[in-house]
């Protein structure tokens, strides 16, 4: 599993550019922020200059294997702070010099994007995420390289800071998109339904985007926490045995309550398969996307019941 774009976007951009353009919408990259006093053109420039560089594919095998320690040989000490550093204190750096490097990458591309987003990029809530992206990239290029101790326990407050603030985007989005629909641009036009499809199609690629980067910076973050033991089998926030039958139990137990609290009753769920079987993979993210399907599973179950029984509770 690789948190890398899917698919390239370059030659979507450039449409969309251009159709934007056309249509006096396009957004400029040099709206002066709110927050950071800053030479607003250097950091456009920076940005556009990092946004060409390709972002680096990680996988979950990766993740694993550099949480564990097992790639160590390949950064060796860069100072004498770093030399009497503890292993687990090496690992840390390095794989916080790697996010040094590369989340600057990816966010100078969602900055990109969101400068060149159709419809959207002119939207208040859609600069408010510009804008906080591009304050992110600014705060990481300017942390010196956490290649000892101490620079690596700044740079680790520092990320949490920005996974904190990034915890609102896809709210931010929302509001976005909520605002398009109530402009009623594509009020009167059958037509403008292949613009909303493009939107959708972009939007999809920037929260895929979106995961990689939370997904670097939570397993970075969940390495420095205390382990859960030899024996739990997690690393970061990956486990190496994950279940999915476990997963999804706990899911079906979530989302009843939450049937059962709106509706009255749940549906029952059975489980059919191979129950026994494991791999690795991040149980968060499983139950997150199990829970959600369940939800809408046992809403739509319910309503159709109550709707073939006359509304009566029954059945």
């Amino acid at each position: 599993m690789t948190f890398s774009k899917s698919r390239p976007v370059a030659r979507f951009l450039r449409v969309a550019n251009s159709r934007q353009a056309r249509r006096g919408r396009f957004f400029a990259t040099r709206t002066k922020p709110r927050a950071l006093p800053s030479d607003m053109a250097l950091l456009s420039d920076d940005i556009a200059y990092i946004a060409e560089k390709r972002q680096t594919s990680v996988s979950l095998r990766t993740l694993t294997k550099t949480g564990s320690g097992e790639l160590l040989e390949q950064s060796p000490p860069v100072d004498e702070a770093a030399t009497r550093a503890s292993t687990q204190q090496r690992m840390l750096m390095q794989v916080a010099m790697f996010l040094h490097r590369e989340l600057p990458i990816r966010l100078a591309h969602r900055v990109r994007d969101l400068d060149n987003i159709p419809y959207l990029s002119g939207s208040k809530s859609t600069r408010d995420v510009r804008q906080m992206y591009a304050r992110s990239f600014e705060e990481i290029r300017a942390a010196p390289t956490p290649n000892n101790p101490r620079r690596e326990d700044y740079f680790a407050e520092l990320l949490g800071n920005i996974y904190r603030r990034h915890a609102t985007v896809l709210l931010m989005m929302a509001r976005s998109a909520y605002e398009l629909r109530s402009s009623g641009i594509f009020a009167d036009s059958t037509a403008d339904f292949a613009a909303q499809e493009e939107i959708h199609t972009f939007l999809d690629g920037f929260y895929m985007s979106r995961i990689g980067i939370r997904v670097l910076i939570g397993q970075y973050l969940a390495l420095r926490e205390e382990p859960l033991g030899l024996d739990s089998g997690y690393v970061g926030l990956i486990c190496k045995k994950t279940s999915p039958a476990e997963v999804a139990r706990r899911a079906v137990e979530d989302a009843k309550f939450m049937c059962e609290r709106r509706y009255g009753k749940a549906p029952e769920v059975t489980f059919h398969g191979r129950t026994d079987l494991s791999f690795q993979y991040v149980p968060t993210h499983m139950h997150y996307i199990l829970l959600e399907l369940l939800k809408n599973s046992m809403r739509a179950t319910v309503e159709y019941h109550q709707k073939s029984n006359g509304g009566s509770e029954g059945g």
